[in-house]
């Protein structure tokens, strides 16, 4: 894990301020050496988020470079098992409770020689969790006794409700800028299954759009890849049983990302309607 990027300091900041070095957090991380036989020699090395494991002569010889930031590899549990599969090479977890542990927060190490159980190197890590866990947790309680949030960030789909008032006070605050502003939602894409026997909706998260037929969901899709509501729909269009439609060319061009979020568009032999805000409205006043 790391620190939240919205929290109220960095972990470099408060080891800082707390005096605490990097080489007081060092445990035992991993113990790595060279299995093959015919080699003539292997080393280890870490620089930065890549691990290297180099082995000359025999059957296994060649360089494995190891990205450390990768899902499959970013623990040390993980890494211990990766290197244990590679070809030539032995890894083992020294400590099991560590193994949640970065591994990109493994000590850089140059070139090590490790061939064989006697050259078996440990490489060390630094254990940062603890701190992390408490910067956020401070962050959390912090925000959630002010009732805000700290850091900027980039909020979308705040809704609400004048209740008769010309006036509109906002929860989330202070506002350093702000990009659109509309009153009231349209229909954006219709949308339709006629392949499910029981239930058929779309969920719509702030990432993309799920399809989800008699409780099995297909991939999302994501915003990111198709950025407008033409070329969304068009995508949900192409999934085996499914209709979809921007409901106006007017709003063909516009943002997919302005889709509400919302868990259940039913749309069983029905055209469901995914909603997102108006258009933009301009006679407003910032106070």
């Amino acid at each position: 894990m790391a620190v939240g990027a919205n929290a109220i300091m960095t972990l470099e900041e408060y080891l800082d301020y707390a005096g605490i070095t990097d080489d007081e957090l060092l445990i035992d991380g991993i113990e790595v050496y060279c299995s093959a036989g015919d080699a003539t020699s292997a080393t280890v090395s870490k620089s930065g988020s890549t691990l290297s494991l180099v082995i000359t002569g025999g059957a296994s010889a060649g360089t494995t470079n190891i990205d450390l930031t990768l899902a499959a590899n970013d623990t040390l549990a993980e890494l211990a098992a990766v290197i244990a599969g590679t070809s030539g090479w032995e890894g083992r977890l020294i400590n099991t409770a560590s193994g949640g542990i970065d591994s990109a927060n493994l000590r850089d190490l140059t070139a090590t020689n490790c061939l064989g159980t006697g050259e078996a190197k440990n490489l060390l890590a630094y254990n940062y969790r603890k701190y992390e866990r408490l910067i956020d947790s401070a962050t959390a309680m912090i925000e959630t006794f002010l009732k805000r949030k700290i850091k900027s960030r980039t909020l979308t789909h705040e809704r609400y409700t004048g209740r008769g008032l010309d006036s509109l006070f906002l929860t989330t605050y202070p506002v350093t800028a702000l990009e659109r502003v509309s009153a009231g939602e349209i229909d954006a894409i219709n949308i339709k299954n006629t392949a499910g026997e029981f239930n058929a909706y779309a969920v719509v998260s702030e990432t993309g759009v799920s399809l989800v037929v008699d409780g099995s969901a297909g991939g999302e899709v994501a915003f990111a890849s198709y950025a407008t509501m033409e070329l969304l729909a068009a995508e949900l269009n192409n999934a085996v049983g499914w209709e979809a439609e921007v409901t106006n060319s007017t709003y063909n061009d516009w943002p997919s990302d302005l889709l509400f979020p919302h868990p259940n568009y039913y749309a069983l032999n029905t055209w469901g309607s995914i909603q997102c805000p108006n258009e933009p409205i301009e006679d407003f006043e910032i106070d």
